[in-house]
């Protein structure tokens, strides 16, 4: 967090960009929750929520004031957990405008260029292949939403996620005593006091009300855990892909101490997200208030320096066997198939010939970029000076990177190339 010596610079107060490109609308809300995410997130809520009202008819009657109040705010969990979700989606992250550039032009070097957006990118902003957009204050692209969770809609996301793990909460708590009861039904009958709610459930309502008993727990574990993640982001005013940054920071050979910008203590942090009531954040997600021994490009330098690092310890590999992209990878080996790369990062298609400058690996996996699109193993290869060129020039959308199986490549160093003999002259 930041020390108390260090103060704070409020993000500048720069003339907007003036886009001189349509720009493309926001899609229609039912098309972005038209997606197994949001779907499976709707659909998993309603069967909790139903399943608790059924069985609080009985566990406890709305025949009292404390009843009435007891559902009431069951049902606002439900609400707030719906809305906010849909708002989510709707509202979206917030999106870098095409073609965008900084008011100077001496700035333009201290920033990265997008070449599918075509313009350069804002700080904190990074590019959603998903989105095929450039998302301001990107932390992920949430499938739950079928958007990305950047800037705009940060607060309703986590706002999601509490009233989803609250609401889940009190549902299993209605739901679990629902189910005691109704299991010991019998008991209650006999020896009860007469003054307790029987809950009577049929087989197919008891399997029911389990599953959704079940549904609620598993809720409350992977969402709080999700939930617990974003707040801790939050309170570091860090996104997931900063956090990524900052681990690499020192990695580099340096002789400075890099200071993280944007953390600006945990009750400033926490008001830039959630400091208003309508869940619309602060600022306009291009310019950011930073502390004082920082400015507006100093994380994106690291990046920038990041990334060179990176090009100048990435390899050139040859691929020599095919790959059909599909997980399953049997045919490349068992290892292969149960070590999967943890990243929903693309697997690709590769065919022998085409070059790959790889710049992560696992024991079994490979991600690199295409370097030469095809050819045979002839083709003459790339030097390592020359594809790191290649590999750092702007390809836009172009671009064919991820992950396929290191049995299919080999490093240009290793490979052997035999070219066949040409036929002697006749004399």
């Amino acid at each position: 967090m930041t020390d108390a010596k260090f103060g704070v610079l409020d993000a500048p107060k720069w003339p907007a960009f003036k886009p001189d490109r349509p720009q493309p609308p926001l899609r229609p809300l039912w098309r972005r929750l038209l997606h197994w995410g949001p779907i499976l997130a709707i659909t998993v809520t309603l069967q909790i929520g139903m399943s608790a009202l059924y069985v609080h008819q009985q566990w406890w009657p709305l025949t009292t004031v404390a009843a009435w109040l007891h559902i009431t705010v069951f049902l606002i969990w439900n609400y707030l957990t719906l809305t906010n979700l849909c708002s989510a989606a709707y509202v979206g992250p917030g999106y870098v405008p095409l073609g965008w550039r900084p008011p100077t032009a001496a700035d333009e070097a201290k920033l990265q260029w997008c070449g599918v957006c075509e313009g350069f990118k804002a700080p904190r902003s990074h590019h959603c292949r998903k989105c095929n957009r450039c998302t301001m204050k990107m932390d992920h692209h949430c499938p739950w939403v079928n958007n990305c969770t950047g800037h705009k809609n940060h607060a309703y996301f986590v706002r999601f996620l509490a009233s989803a793990v609250v609401g889940c909460t009190h549902a299993a708590i209605i739901l679990g005593a629902s189910i005691y009861r109704a299991i010991f039904r019998v008991w209650y009958l006999y020896y009860g006091t007469g003054k307790e709610p029987i809950v009577e459930l049929g087989l197919y309502g008891l399997i029911s009300t389990i599953f959704a008993f079940g549904l609620a727990i598993g809720v409350i574990f992977s969402v709080g855990f999700l939930l617990y993640v974003q707040l801790k982001s939050i309170y570091r005013n860090r996104t997931g892909i900063e956090d990524y940054i900052m681990d690499k920071v020192d990695c580099r050979e340096r002789t400075d101490t890099f200071v993280y910008p944007y953390s600006l203590g945990w009750r400033r942090n926490a008001a830039e997200v959630l400091g208003t009531w309508s869940g619309q954040p602060k600022g306009d997600g291009m310019w950011w208030p930073v502390v004082d021994t920082c400015d507006q490009f100093t994380l994106t330098l690291e990046q920038i320096a990041q990334k060179e690092s990176k090009r100048q310890r990435s390899r050139v590999y040859v691929i020599v066997r095919d790959y059909s992209g599909r997980i399953c990878t049997l045919w490349h080996g068992v290892p292969t198939l149960c070590c999967q790369p943890f990243s929903d990062e693309a697997r690709i298609v590769v065919k022998p010939g085409q070059h790959y400058m790889i710049t992560r690996a696992t024991k079994y996996w490979l991600y690199g970029d295409l370097l030469i699109p095809g050819g045979s193993p002839d083709a003459p290869e790339p030097s390592e000076a020359s594809a790191k060129v290649l590999h750092g020039a702007d390809i836009g959308s172009n671009r064919h990177r991820g992950w396929f199986p290191r049995s299919c490549a080999r490093r240009v160093s290793d490979v052997v190339v035999t070219r066949p003999k040409e036929p002697k002259k006749l004399r």
